[in-house]
């Protein structure tokens, strides 16, 4: 919890394990791969400070069904969708920009667009795919999900 977070490039995420059962949280993402170990409830939670822009998969090589995405972003300009599917964006510098779209259930998409005093409008059509199948930190399918897990 939470299993999407946005956090700006050079934020450290820290995992507690408020549950009464080990966890060991990992992320295989290529963009910064880490494996905090294992750690019971109430131990030091585990950290990393994430530094490359992208999405990051955060797993947990004992539960299967645990799953999050953390998207790095490189800069202050990020905003959230409106239920409608609009957004705005707030004192972004004119000029030359890229503009990414992300959820967890598609591909990031990119545009570029060119800012001007008077602002601009762009639309995105994000394609939803599904979940990849679990894996463990050696890279290998897990096991379907258990009711006791």
């Amino acid at each position: 919890v939470p299993s999407v977070l946005l956090v700006q490039r050079g934020t450290r995420v820290s995992f507690p394990n408020g549950d009464p059962f080990l966890h060991n949280v990992f992320s295989p993402s290529p963009a910064q791969p880490f494996d905090l170990g294992s750690y019971r409830q109430g131990e030091k939670p585990g950290g990393v400070r994430l530094f490359t822009p992208g999405v990051i998969e955060v797993l947990c090589n004992m539960h299967a069904k645990m799953r999050a995405n953390i998207l790095v972003v490189p800069n202050r300009y990020h905003a959230k969708v409106n239920s409608d599917g609009t957004f705005h964006l707030e004192n972004v510098p004119v000029g030359a920009r890229q503009i990414v779209a992300w959820t967890p259930d598609a591909k990031p998409m990119t545009q570029s667009v060119t800012l001007t005093p008077a602002g601009a409008s762009l639309s995105f059509t994000l394609q939803v795919e599904a979940a990849p199948p679990p894996i463990d930190k050696m890279g290998r399918p897990r096991a379907p999900y258990r009711s006791d897990e």
